[in-house]
C-alpha cells in the first residue's frame, strides 16, 4: 500500500513557494493519505492545507490525528474566543477520516487512528517540558489504556497512527524521552491490534526503523521549508 505520510506540516509557517511544495505532483497516486497532527496554530490555516487535497488523488483513503498545535486551537484551547472549529471537523469536511473529538482511539477501514492523549501521573516538571499546557489542559488529555485493553480482542489493522512518539526505543538526537513526547501506551494498544507499521510524527524526526517486529515511520514536514520532495514523502506499508 502506498502512503503519503506528512507528520507536522505546520502550514502557517509555509509561505510562498515553500507552500507550492504541497501541490507537487506526485508520478504514482498513493493508496492514501496520512497527516499525523500539528496541522497548523489557526483554523484558518488548517481549513487552507486540508483545501490542498481537495480533488486531487481521488481514490486515495484519508486520515488526520490530532497534534498537541492542533489542539491549542478549537474547542480543546484554554482561549477560544472566536470561536474555531476543532480541526477533526475541518478534516472531516475534506475527506479525511479521524477519531471522535475525545476518544482514545478509534479503527477506520481497517487503520487504527489515535487521538492526542498523555499517559496518567505525569508530574508537572513533566507538563512543564513544553508550552502546551498555557494554550490546553494537558491533564484533561491524560489517559489509561488499561479498561480498554481489558475488554473484547481488538481487530486487526493494517496499519497505525499517532502524533505522540509511541515506544522510547525510537532512535532520537534528544538525550531524554520525554513524555510530553512519548506515550508507550500508544504502543501497547497498537500492539494488541497487531498493526505491523505505524505512523507517527511530534518530534520532527525522520525515522523508519523496525523494533520488535513493529515498523515505525516518521516523515516530518516541519517548519518553513520540507525537505527533498512531495515523493520523498511516500512509503509503503
Amino acid at each position: 500500500m502506498r502512503v503519503l505520510l506528512l507528520s507536522d506540516p505546520h502550514y502557517d509557517f509555509h509561505h510562498g513557494e515553500s507552500r507550492a511544495f504541497f501541490l507537487q505532483d506526485l508520478p504514482v497516486t498513493p493508496d492514501a493519505i496520512v497527516v499525523a497532527g500539528d496541522v497548523s496554530n489557526s483554523a484558518h490555516m488548517a481549513e487552507a492545507f486540508f483545501c490542498l487535497f481537495d480533488g486531487r488523488f481521488p481514490s486515495a483513503e484519508r486520515y488526520y490525528v490530532l497534534g498537541n498545535h492542533c489542539a491549542w486551537i478549537g474547542p480543546h484551547a484554554r482561549s477560544n474566543e472566536g470561536g474555531e472549529p476543532c480541526v477533526h471537523e475541518i478534516a472531516r469536511r475534506h475527506g479525511f477520516q479521524t477519531t471522535g473529538e475525545r476518544e482514545l482511539w478509534r479503527v477506520v477501514d481497517g487503520v487504527l487512528l489515535f487521538d492526542l492523549f498523555y499517559r496518567p501521573l505525569m508530574t508537572p516538571a513533566q507538563i512543564a517540558y513544553t508550552v502546551d499546557n498555557d494554550y490546553f489542559d494537558v491533564r484533561s488529555r491524560q489517559a489509561s489504556v488499561d479498561d480498554a485493553l481489558a475488554r473484547a480482542a481488538p481487530p486487526r489493522v493494517r496499519f497505525s497512527v499517532s502524533h505522540l512518539a509511541p515506544n522510547t526505543s525510537l532512535p532520537t538526537q534528544y538525550a531524554t524521552r520525554e513524555p510530553m513526547f512519548y506515550n508507550p501506551d500508544i504502543d501497547r494498544v497498537l500492539r494488541a491490534h497487531g498493526s505491523p507499521a505505524h505512523l507517527y510524527g511530534h518530534t520532527h524526526e525522520p525515522v523508519d526503523t523496525t523494533v520488535d517486529g513493529v515498523r515505525y515511520v516518521n516523515a516530518p514536514v516541519g517548519y518553513e521549508c520540507p525537505r527533498g520532495t512531495l515523493q520523498d514523502f511516500g512509503i509503503v506499508v
